[in-house]
């Protein structure tokens, strides 16, 4: 349990901690959605992402909803995306204690872990939503939860 003033030190202690009594069970999208409003590539990609963190029955998930839009050269939408996937953790004692760390370790658990493991699927599924709408001059750049999580990418 942590009181919500533990030193860097101390939280990276509890993500290790939650690594050491979890395993990556799967990496499933769970929504993907894309529109094109305007022919053209566009000039710019801009991207938010979301999070959130669950426990039940032992396990742990994490939520990822990357929203993003492609605009065109006076800012107007020419394509809009979302992509959502969960990543979930069994754990690896089936007589495992259950987990009670608090929400900030769980946060960075989620930043150091779990959103490592999940990046290659979004990216992956960002690039296939617009490469079927026929929108190919962005490559999505490393994203890092410390920045944000939001990004401009100019084509």
């Amino acid at each position: 349990m942590t009181t919500g003033k533990e030193t860097p030190g101390a939280i990276a202690g509890l993500v290790e901690r939650i690594s050491d009594r979890v395993e990556l069970q799967d990496i499933a999208p769970v929504a993907f959605s894309a529109e094109r409003l305007k022919p053209g590539d566009g000039v710019k990609l801009k991207m938010a992402l979301a999070s959130a963190a669950a426990t039940a029955d032992g396990s742990l998930s994490y939520k990822f909803d990357l929203t993003g839009k492609v605009l065109g050269g006076d800012d107007d939408d020419i394509v809009t995306f979302s992509v959502s996937m969960v990543v979930t953790y069994v754990p690896r004692d089936p007589d495992h204690e259950a987990l009670t760390e608090e929400t900030s370790a769980l946060k960075v658990f989620g930043e150091q872990v779990a959103w490592v493991e999940v990046y290659p699927y979004l990216r992956e599924a960002v690039q296939a939503v617009l490469g079927r709408l026929r929108v190919h001059a962005f490559q999505l750049p490393m994203l890092r939860p410390a920045s944000g999580l939001e990004a401009d990418v100019t084509g």
